[in-house]
């Protein structure tokens, strides 16, 4: 035992976790967007979050096994699963060392060379906060949804643990079946943002999220059966995995080239950073006693701020298209 050391250490590498997953998800963003085919970028980015709960789901299914075995999950049965999580990661770090930039980047690399224009691509934060300033505040609503289901999908299984009469096996266990039914809404995400109906369909998500959270959250909190769990945890997923192509289509399609990794990671991380600070204040509240309205009333009106970022966005896109109908007609 190492005293002291030993929680400092769990809590500066599981920042260093944190940082490095909001790195790489925004590469993995641009670099997907850009390899994929123009009328396919939704249907591929879809199984860019696929993976991303596969390996949830597989880290879910061993906590599962693990509960159930003789293994003490305090002491040292945690270990496990960091360490097949390690393993993961040196396959992760040889990939992302032997990667290739797109097509698309290398282009504009070598047309800045040729026509000997300043360099853009050594200083895209500087450009991007210069020249992008009302792009990355729709960008940051339009990713406030998305990061809210991020946070509260991890903080689900705790939540659940201690408001809840569902074991922590019974929860992590059920994440993994309600993954296998959720890749369906991911595909008809997919389906729906290459068929130029982005907007729309993210509208569509969050506000059946609204309609639906307050009623799935009570029978989840009332009830004992394992329906209701999954119809809770199938929410969250679903929402999350159907809004996800039509959201990153949308954010990488905002941004040129030049500075599109920059603008992905920069709004996923500074809403993250913010929101990250809910599961902190729930736990907070509820000392004085748990409030069963006060998450679903806190997640709906987070979700109403992209809600109303994206209304706007769409009544404009709208509006744009009827101006130049008009123009082509005369």
């Amino acid at each position: 035992s190492i005293g002291w050391l030993a929680p400092c250490a769990l809590i500066f590498f599981r920042g260093c976790q944190g940082i490095s997953y909001g790195a790489e998800l925004a590469g993995a963003i641009t670099l997907v967007r850009e390899y994929a085919p123009a009328h396919q970028r939704g249907m591929y980015l879809s199984f860019v979050m696929i993976c991303v709960f596969f390996g949830s789901f597989l880290a879910s299914g061993m906590v599962y096994a693990v509960q159930y075995t003789l293994i003490p999950m305090e002491t040292y049965g945690w270990r496990i699963p960091f360490f097949v999580g390690g393993i993961a990661g040196l396959f992760s770090l040889y990939v992302r060392r032997t990667l290739q930039e797109s097509p698309e980047f290398l282009e504009r690399q070598n047309t800045q060379e040729l026509t000997k224009e300043k360099s853009s691509l050594s200083q895209p934060l500087r450009i991007l906060l210069r020249d992008y300033k009302s792009h990355l505040i729709c960008a940051i609503g339009v990713n406030t949804f998305f990061t809210l289901m991020t946070i509260i999908y991890f903080y689900l299984p705790t939540y659940l643990k201690n408001y809840t009469s569902y074991s922590q096996a019974s929860v992590f266990g059920m994440m993994s079946v309600v993954f296998l039914f959720s890749i369906f809404s991911a595909l008809v995400g997919g389906f729906l943002a290459d068929t130029q109906h982005k907007l729309p369909t993210m509208i569509g998500v969050i506000g059946a999220f609204i309609f639906l959270l307050i009623p799935i959250h009570m029978w989840l909190i009332e009830s004992t059966t394992l329906w209701a769990l999954f119809a809770g945890i199938a929410l969250f997923q679903c929402a999350y995995l159907m809004y996800w192509p039509s959201f990153s289509v949308f954010v990488t399609d905002s941004f040129p080239v030049q500075v599109r990794y920059t603008a992905v990671a920069f709004t996923y991380n500074l809403t993250y950073s913010f929101l990250s600070l809910l599961p902190m204040a729930l736990a907070f509240s509820f000392q004085s006693g748990f409030n069963p309205w006060l998450l679903p009333m806190v997640a709906s009106g987070i979700s109403i701020f992209s809600l109303g970022t994206l209304i706007f966005l769409w009544v404009r896109s709208l509006s744009s298209s009827t101006k130049a109908d008009a123009l082509s007609k005369t």
